[in-house]
């Protein structure tokens, strides 16, 4: 399920997956003047692994992969990044 996204080229969507979930509008921790509508934003060549949980207002980072992720849910307001 993907809600209220704005999905950039080459994204992998893992199944069972879902993106842009909820009501909760918590504006982006990292960006809360620019990502503060509900639109989850996720960047090029993105990977988001299955069964995951993303929010609302939350940036997914281009080149992520699952091993980015501590946890299957994001809540709204998140961000991924990939790891250093």
């Amino acid at each position: 399920m993907v809600d209220r996204c704005v999905l950039d080229k080459e994204i992998e969507i893992g199944a069972e997956a879902q993106v842009g979930v909820g009501d909760d509008d918590t504006p982006n921790q990292l960006e809360p003047a620019n990502i503060n509508t509900g639109i989850t934003i996720v960047g090029k060549r993105a990977s988001i692994p299955a069964g995951a949980s993303i929010g609302r207002n939350c940036r997914i980072d281009p080149n992520t992969t699952g091993e980015d992720y501590d946890q299957l849910e994001v809540p709204s307001g998140g961000t991924i990044s990939q790891r250093e």
